[in-house]
């Protein structure tokens, strides 16, 4: 992770280390058996700020337009939201309770909604994505899992149109070998770590 990023982690009142370290606890009490990326730390799963801000120029997204972030760790995108493109809305999903509440805790120390951030399980047959004009999905769980939630998109698009950021290789790939509605029917725009395609 860049130094930039830790600095303004620690700026915004983020214990992420403090954080990491419980679930790595977690993980090693469950056997391995949860994948929340604690053992590759946060530097891995987590976007770079610069990187997020670029995403969401490249959007270009009307005024009032929802982003949902599917795996959305201690809600970078949220935060980046609120600070540069304020006219957007921001809910964002992630699967550890842990992350989620030091989520909260600092989107209410910058007076947002501690609201948007919400804990879910996107493989279970039971979490939908909400309605939205774009969507973050980087890597969050494993492969079903990642196939589960692009189906859940899938459906969503024969009834609204929407743009989808695949970051990570896992989701790309899925994307382009597995899902021709959001890769084929529209030329993707391909840079750098991510890719943007419309649905």
């Amino acid at each position: 992770m860049k130094e930039a990023d830790l600095e303004r982690d620690l700026r915004l009142g983020f214990r992420i280390p403090e954080v990491e370290a419980g679930l790595a606890r977690v993980r090693e009490s469950l056997g391995g058996v949860a994948e929340l990326w604690a053992s590759r730390g946060p530097g891995v799963f987590q976007t770079p700020y610069g990187e997020l801000e670029l995403m969401l120029g490249a959007l270009a997204l009307p005024e009032g337009s929802h982003v949902v972030d599917l795996g959305a760790g201690y809600g970078r995108l949220g935060l980046v939201i609120a600070e540069a493109f304020p006219k957007l809305r921001f809910t964002g999903f992630e699967i550890s309770p842990e992350r989620v509440a030091e989520a909260r805790r600092v989107y209410a120390l910058q007076g947002l909604d501690p609201g948007q951030m919400r804990e879910a399980d996107l493989s279970s047959p039971e979490f939908v994505p909400p309605a939205a004009q774009a969507y973050l999905i980087y890597d969050f769980g494993t492969r079903p899992a990642v196939e589960k939630v692009l189906r859940d998109l899938q459906t969503l698009a024969r009834g609204q149109s929407f743009q989808v950021i695949g970051r990570g290789r896992l989701s790309r790939d899925l994307i382009e070998r597995h899902h021709p509605w959001l890769s084929q029917v529209h030329p993707p725009r391909h840079m750098g770590n991510f890719s943007i395609y419309s649905g």
